[in-house]
């Protein structure tokens, strides 16, 4: 009986070591699938309290704890948790003294913004925040506003002659738009000067 050509026996052999060696590349690819969730280690998530540790530098002076993370454009520091940016006071807040209740704000007692030192808050409502604001004399209403192009006399100027000469002509006359001569006219804006008598500057 003749043997089979070397090439024909050359190449089964050559299929049989490469089906073997597929097959056990497929399950040493599977054993480190199933282990590698059970054996890897799971580096544990940051308490909250390490969070405001590690992004935060404390001033010795103040006692403040100036935040070093991200800021928003009007000087908070804030960080991305559940997919959302919250204010990194309200954070620390939360991480050292607990929920924030409903509808209330958490205050600086020390007025630095990006402070996140738990002793320089306080909760209040948006009536506390205004009259703290007030109080240490921070108020950006009225004349105290950079931007502002009227005086306290040209708001009461304005008010006095409701009536008398119109929106359109007292909006060209101090630069600036008819709705806010209209809410000046109706305390809606400037609500801190108190009311006058209509024909005190007539």
């Amino acid at each position: 009986m003749s043997a089979l050509p070397k090439s024909k026996s050359s190449q089964a052999t050559i299929d049989r070591a490469t089906a073997w060696n597929r097959s056990h590349a497929e399950r040493h690819r599977e054993i480190v699938r199933k282990n590698y969730y059970k054996y890897r280690q799971i580096k544990p998530k940051p308490s909250s309290q390490s969070i405001i540790a590690l992004r935060s530098i404390p001033v010795p002076e103040s006692g403040c704890w100036l935040w070093i993370g991200k800021m928003n454009t009007n000087g908070y520091g804030e960080l991305r948790r559940n997919k959302q940016f919250i204010q990194a006071h309200r954070f620390a807040w939360s991480a050292f003294r607990g929920a924030i209740p409903e509808n209330s704000q958490v205050l600086h007692r020390c007025d630095v913004r990006c402070c996140v030192n738990p002793d320089h808050l306080f909760l209040g409502s948006h009536a506390d925040n205004m009259a703290d604001m007030a109080g240490k004399k921070r108020s950006t209403h009225g004349m105290k506003n950079w931007c502002t192009k009227l005086t306290d006399d040209d708001v009461r100027y304005i008010r006095t002659v409701k009536g008398h000469i119109s929106i359109l002509k007292l909006a060209k006359q101090f630069g600036v738009s008819n709705s806010g001569i209209s809410r000046i006219q109706n305390y809606k804006m400037w609500k801190q000067l108190p009311q006058e008598s209509e024909n005190s500057h007539l």
